[in-house]
């Protein structure tokens, strides 16, 4: 019995390396690339806070203020961008 299981093996092993391997194609994850929009550096505003004195709040007077309000508009426009777009 033992002879005839190592037989039949044998004669399973030959016949599997003698067929052609079966081909199977699987998609493959291509790396997006980002829109020139997004890879685009930020540019840091000028100065924005200020020494302590009567002309400013918290160090901050309204110039640095209206900078300080845009440059963190511009980047959470920039993060909401980046989501929409990796967004499927």
């Amino acid at each position: 019995m033992a002879h005839f299981k190592v037989t039949l093996g044998a004669a399973l092993l030959l016949a599997a390396c003698a067929s052609d391997p079966v081909r199977v194609e699987l998609p493959v994850a291509q790396r997006a690339v980002p829109p020139a929009e997004l890879m685009a550096p930020i540019l840091l505003p000028g100065p924005i806070f200020t020494a302590p004195g009567a002309s400013s709040l918290a160090c901050v007077d309204a110039a640095g203020k209206d900078a300080l309000v845009e440059h963190i508009t511009t980047l959470w426009q920039r993060l909401d961008a980046w989501g929409a777009w990796a967004a499927p």
